[in-house]
Formats: structure tokens, C-alpha cells, sequence
């Protein structure tokens, strides 16, 4: 599979709220790294994880730039808002947030999600993520290193 229709069937899959649909782009050894929340999933927890969210959030996610691809890998930027784009879920209250993803074939063994929550939605499970600034700083500096290059 190509990395463009790799990336469209992912963020199909994220704007259908389908759980299944986004785990089934790992291998059934791979792993969904969460970077904020400082966790680390099966395809299995994934979709457990997933179900909760979208049973309390809905959101529209679209790609930003480019998808940046390398031999075994797929970088690319996303944007995630409030679905609907009325005056109690504007565009701007929007974060935006990357995924650096190692394959494996046509699935991905590994998905690192690195995003930034405005501070006004911040909801209180982040608070705690584990992460010290300076290891946020690392991951930064990594993803912005992987972008690059």
C-alpha cells in the first residue's frame, strides 16, 4: 500500500469513529504510542481506548502539509477540531499534532502520536501524563529531528 492511501484510509477511519478501522492499521504485534498521555497499546487496547473516546468526543481530524515518507516510514501533521464548525465548536479551538509511524509491509508496527492540547481544553486525565518537561522536550526535539530528515 502506498503511504498517501496508507494515511487517507487512517484518517477515514478516525473521522468514522471506527476503532477497529484504526487499530487494524497496526500488525497484531504493533503498538499505538500515545506521547501526552504517556501510554502504550495493543491493537486490542487501542480499540477499547478509542470506544471510550468517541463515545464522549467527536472530532474531525485533517492532514496538514505533506506526508513525509522514508523506507519503512510515514510522518505527517494532522489538525483535530470539534466537529461542526458553529459558534460552540469553532475551527480555532482546534490542536494540532503529528504521528510518526514505522512500517511493517502494509501495516504499521509502531504509532507515535505527538500532539499539543490547547490549555483551554485541557481535561483533567492530561494533567498527570508522567512526562517530565524535559522528556517532552526529548520527544520534541526527536519528532522535529524525524520531520527534518
Amino acid at each position: 500500500m502506498r503511504a498517501t492511501e496508507f494515511v487517507e484510509s487512517y484518517f477515514d477511519a478516525w473521522n468514522h469513529r471506527d476503532p477497529k478501522g484504526i487499530a487494524d492499521h497496526l500488525c497484531a504485534d504493533g503498538t499505538y504510542l500515545d506521547i501526552p498521555e504517556h501510554s502504550l497499546r495493543t491493537p486490542e487496547e487501542l480499540i477499547v481506548s478509542l470506544k471510550n473516546f468517541f463515545a464522549n468526543d467527536r472530532h474531525r481530524y485533517e492532514l496538514i502539509g505533506e506526508i513525509l515518507k522514508g523506507e519503512n516510514t510515514i510522518a505527517f501533521q494532522y489538525r483535530m477540531y470539534p466537529y461542526g464548525n458553529d459558534h460552540k465548536h469553532p475551527k480555532q479551538a482546534s490542536y494540532h499534532g503529528a504521528e510518526f509511524m514505522t512500517l511493517h509491509g502494509n501495516e504499521a508496527y509502531e504509532i507515535t502520536d505527538y500532539y499539543d492540547v490547547p490549555v483551554n481544553t485541557q481535561v483533567h486525565k492530561y494533567a498527570k501524563s508522567g512526562l517530565t518537561s524535559s522528556q517532552l522536550r526529548k520527544h520534541k526535539l526527536r519528532l522535529d529531528q524525524v520531520m527534518r530528515s
